[in-house]
């Protein structure tokens, strides 16, 4: 087997997750013990919300550039819809990996350069 060429795509996710998780601490998100099973419905769930977002045609159409909006402009155009909710999977998921001392960005890296050597579809049907 030929080693990986890993290039780095992603830079800052874990960095990213530990200021997610030092903020989540912070708000008492942690105030009791941690369960794994626990968190990762969470994520779960916000995907539910993504999908019942997209199925109601909840979307935010404009581009957002970079700036943060009033929270009245969030609450009008973008609290709720399908882009809102992966977002919140995204952040869930970045604060687990803060928490547990992931380095994500190794993680995404590897797989990513893993996958490159894969056949099509990872030789499944879909």
């Amino acid at each position: 087997m030929a080693n990986l060429h890993v290039v780095k795509v992603v830079n800052g996710l874990t960095a990213a997750s530990k200021s997610i998780n030092n903020d989540n601490k912070a708000k008492g998100f942690y105030d009791r013990e941690f369960n794994i099973g626990e968190r990762l419905m969470q994520v779960v769930g916000e995907l539910g919300e993504a999908l019942e977002s997209d199925r109601k045609g909840f979307h935010y159409l404009q581009n957002l550039d970079e700036t943060v909006p009033s929270e009245l402009a969030f609450m009008t155009n973008v609290k709720d819809t399908m882009e809102d909710e992966i977002a919140d999977s995204i952040i869930r998921l970045l604060d687990m990996c803060g928490y547990m001392n992931i380095n994500i960005d190794a993680h995404i890296n590897y797989k990513l350069a893993f996958n490159k050597t894969r056949e099509a579809k990872h030789g499944k049907n879909y």
